[in-house]
């Protein structure tokens, strides 16, 4: 993502909204665990990350509306294969016996 994207991403937002970030999207546990194993196989999967998206929801919090921004965001230190190599190194290293 660019800034000038993000920056009118945040220009439809009340400047007291809250933000969050996902790694991965929601509700992609899976993409989640693969980044762990990698960050402690060969750390810096998690250093530097890319916005992919940003998803703006309605939120409610007793009678008061808001919008809330959730920045979901992916690992970017890693080219693919070497992505995979760490995660096979991981899973050498603490195998379950």
């Amino acid at each position: 993502m660019k800034v000038k994207e993000l920056i009118k991403i945040l220009e439809l937002c009340d400047p007291d909204s809250p933000v969050f970030v996902n790694v991965g999207t929601e509700g992609d546990a899976e993409y989640r665990r693969k980044c762990a194993k990698v960050e402690l196989a060969g750390g810096e999967c998690l250093e530097f990350m890319d916005i992919k998206d940003v998803n703006i929801s309605e939120e409610k919090d007793n009678d008061t509306e808001f919008l809330s921004l959730t920045i979901n965001a992916k690992q970017s230190n890693y080219p693919k294969e070497a992505f995979e190599i760490a995660l096979k190194k991981f899973d050498e290293l603490y195998q379950k016996k």
